[in-house]
């Protein structure tokens, strides 16, 4: 059962998710915001343990979708961005120690909250999930998995440094 905090277009009410238990990357590829939904593993509280898989899933999600496009399979292609997008908020989240509670407006107030984001993320976010299978909904998402990969990289070095003194 879906809570009202996440029963969302376009990541519930549209598709049918089937859970395929596995790995990480499985149950994230076939179910979006599973382990927020469920608090399975809680994976926002180990991020560090999970951030190359997740960063190595978005980049093989991130060419299937680019594929899809080149092909014009515009189903396919809303279901995978989807999926990609579900992918991107849970990497975000997670990289701030923070699980997602909705979705949403309210995810949006949320991600203003978020220490570490790239610039005008919810805007962005926004535009991608207006323009879903158009090309550069594709090109500003990859951009924002790349922002996001550079102020994880940043969050780690203000760590490090907090620790030596």
């Amino acid at each position: 059962m879906i809570t009202k905090e996440f029963n969302y277009e376009p990541f519930f009410g549209t598709y049918t998710w089937k859970l395929e238990k596995g790995e990480l990357s499985t149950v994230i590829s076939s179910f979006p915001f599973y382990f927020d939904l469920t608090e399975y593993q809680a994976p926002w509280l180990q991020f560090e343990i999970v951030e190359n898989d997740l960063i190595r899933l978005s980049e093989l999600q991130l060419e299937e979708v680019k594929l899809l496009r080149k092909r014009n399979d515009q189903a396919q292609l809303h279901l995978k961005m989807t999926l990609l997008i579900a992918l991107y908020i849970d990497f975000m989240f997670w990289a701030n120690g923070q699980k997602v509670c909705q979705l949403g407006n309210g995810l949006f107030t949320d991600v203003g909250q978020l220490t570490y984001k790239p610039y005008n993320c919810g805007e962005r976010l926004t535009f991608v999930l207006e323009n879903i299978i158009h090309f550069q909904a594709i090109v500003q998402l990859e951009h924002l998995f790349s922002e996001q990969r550079k102020k994880n990289a940043k969050m780690k070095i203000v760590k490090e440094s907090t620790r030596k003194k």
